[in-house]
């Protein structure tokens, strides 16, 4: 379990990529949230659509009972489960895409910058109202402690913030925990003897990519 430094020190981070999401929306020209994403059929628009829902997820998270035991014991056990071959990753995808590309097609895009400018400013006051390090349910996804949970959703905002600096053709700035946090949390999912000889230039990376 992290302790509450840790847990508050995730918060600041994701409060931090979040500010970098609403930044960078706020200064977008109309034909920027048209932009192609290299996320397959995603514009600019359904990348942010599609990338604010960790914070509605979050902003909703309530405790479980004190006894309550997680259906993962980390962040990196919960995506190892979920992108394992058969994994339920592959039956959300093309649900997950549908629901971005709708969204952001019946959203202006104020609205699709507004979620990342409220919850980068009050995500720390929602989550410190949870005592401690609770095991908290992430709808249809786990059962998980919540800087566990709040792991996750640093590495979807930024993972997604780089596609997104992608599709604008230039760098966006994110804090160098946000990159800590999402590598050390990769890390464990690719302990192999084909990721060190990946790693020594020995062998093609066939194990990635590791989740999508």
């Amino acid at each position: 379990m992290a302790d509450g430094t840790v847990l508050a020190a995730r918060v600041r981070t994701l409060a931090a990529v979040w500010r970098q999401w609403a930044v960078t929306g706020r200064d977008l020209r109309p034909e920027d949230w048209l932009l192609p994403t290299r996320c397959p059929g995603w514009t600019v628009a359904a990348l942010y659509a599609h990338a604010s829902g960790w914070t509605a997820t979050l902003a909703g998270l309530a405790p479980l009972p004190a006894d309550a035991i997680p259906s993962d014991t980390s962040a990196t056990a919960l995506l190892l489960r979920v992108n394992a071959p058969g994994r339920s990753a592959d039956e959300w995808d093309d649900r997950i895409a549908r629901h971005a590309i709708d969204r952001a097609a019946a959203t202006e895009p104020e609205a699709l910058v507004a979620p990342f400018d409220d919850a980068s400013r009050t995500v720390a006051e929602q989550l410190g109202r949870l005592d401690g390090d609770p095991v908290v349910e992430v709808p249809d996804l786990a059962t998980i402690r919540l800087s566990e949970a709040v792991r996750v959703a640093i590495m979807e905002a930024f993972v997604h913030l780089l596609d997104l600096a992608d599709a604008l053709g230039r760098p966006l700035e994110f804090p160098p925990a946000a990159l800590e946090e999402t590598t050390a949390l990769f890390f464990p999912m690719c302990q192999s003897v084909e990721f060190v000889e990946i790693a020594t230039g020995r062998a093609a990376p066939s194990i990635f990519p590791l989740l999508r």
